[in-house]
C-alpha cells in the first residue's frame, strides 16, 4: 500500500468521527426548525398588526413604535413577536455556524480526497495487493460519500430564501416599518388635524365668530320684530344657519373627545385640546340659547 493511501485510510477514520457531527440529516433538521420559528415569527407579526390597528381605533395616534406603547395590547403583541424573532435569528445563526464548520472539515478533506481520484480509477491496473486495493475501494466510496454529504451540509444555508435568512435583521426599523404599513391599512397615520394646535386655535375663533353672529342676528331679529317680519326672519334664518355650522363643529370635537380619548389622555397637549374642546362646547351651548330666546321673543311679539 503507498504511503498517500496508508495517510488517507488513517485520516479518514478521524474525519468520519468529526463529519458525524455535521451530517447533512441534522443541518436539514436546524433548517426546518429555523423555518418553523419564521413562521412562528410571521403568525406573531399579524396579531402585532391586529393590535395596532385595534390600538388605532380605541383612539391612540402617532407615527413611531413609541406613540403605541400606551396601549397594552400592542406592548403584549410586540414583546411576542420579539422573542418570536429572537427565536428565528438564534435559528439562523445556528445554522449559519453549523454550515461553516462543516465547511472548514470539507475543505482540506476534498482536497486529500480529490487528490487521489487518479489512484482510484486505476486500481484495477494496480499491482497493489488486492486485500488492499479492496480496502482502499471501501474506504474511498465510503469517503466520497462523506464528502457529498458535508457538501450538502455546507451549502445549507445557500438553500434557504433570502426572507428566511434576513426577516427583521434590523429589529428597529422592522418594528417601525410594521407599524407604518398595519397604519396605512387600518386607514391613517396621523393625529386628526382637528387636534393639532393650529387648527384647533383657528376653530376656537371660528367658533367664537359664529357665536358672536349668532347674536347679531338674534339682536337684530328681536329688535325689528313685528315692525319688520322680513328683516326679523331672515335675520332668524341666517342665525340658524350660522348655528348649523357651530353645531357641526361641535359634533366634530364632541365625537374626537370620545373616539380619541387615549391619544388625548396621552399627549403633551391635553390641557389645551380640552381647554379647545371645552371653549367650542361653551360656545355652542351660550349661541344655541340666543337664538331660542330670540325665536320665542319675535313669536311673542307677532302674536
Amino acid at each position: 500500500m503507498t504511503k498517500e493511501w496508508d495517510k488517507f485510510l488513517s485520516d479518514y477514520k478521524k474525519l468520519l468521527q468529526r463529519a458525524k457531527s455535521y451530517s447533512l440529516s441534522e443541518g436539514e433538521k436546524k433548517k426546518k426548525k429555523l423555518q418553523a420559528d419564521l413562521k412562528t415569527a410571521w403568525a406573531k407579526e399579524d396579531v402585532m398588526r391586529e393590535a395596532i390597528a385595534k390600538a388605532k381605533q380605541a383612539g391612540v395616534s402617532g407615527t413611531t413604535s413609541k406613540d403605541f406603547k400606551i396601549d397594552k395590547g400592542y406592548v403584549a403583541s410586540l414583546a411576542a413577536w420579539k422573542q418570536a424573532v429572537t427565536a428565528h435569528r438564534a435559528q439562523v445563526n445556528a445554522l449559519e455556524s453549523y454550515c461553516k464548520d462543516a465547511d472548514k472539515l470539507l475543505v482540506p478533506w476534498k482536497k486529500q480526497h480529490d487528490s487521489l481520484a487518479k489512484d482510484f480509477k486505476g486500481l484495477k491496473t494496480s499491482t497493489e495487493p488486492a486485500a488492499d486495493k479492496k480496502k482502499f475501494k471501501e474506504v474511498y466510496t465510503a469517503s466520497a460519500k462523506t464528502v457529498a454529504d458535508l457538501t450538502g451540509t455546507a451549502n445549507l444555508m445557500g438553500t434557504l430564501k433570502a426572507h428566511e435568512i434576513f426577516y427583521a435583521l434590523r429589529l428597529k426599523p422592522s418594528i417601525e416599518q410594521i407599524l407604518k404599513e398595519s397604519l396605512k391599512q387600518s386607514g391613517g397615520t396621523d393625529m386628526p388635524k382637528l387636534l393639532e394646535e393650529a387648527t384647533r386655535n383657528k376653530n376656537v375663533s371660528l367658533a367664537k365668530k359664529i357665536g358672536k353672529s349668532i347674536f347679531r342676528l338674534s339682536e337684530t331679529a328681536v329688535k325689528e320684530g313685528a315692525s319688520n317680519a322680513r328683516v326679523s326672519q331672515k335675520s332668524l334664518k341666517m342665525a340658524a344657519d350660522h348655528l348649523k355650522k357651530l353645531e357641526k363643529l361641535n359634533g366634530e370635537y364632541q365625537s374626537a373627545q370620545k373616539k380619541l380619548a387615549k391619544t388625548i389622555e396621552a399627549s403633551k397637549d391635553k390641557k389645551w385640546m380640552l381647554d379647545a374642546i371645552d371653549k367650542i362646547a361653551a360656545t355652542h351651548k351660550e349661541a344655541e340659547g340666543i337664538l331660542k330666546g330670540a325665536e320665542k321673543d319675535v313669536k311673542a311679539a307677532m302674536a
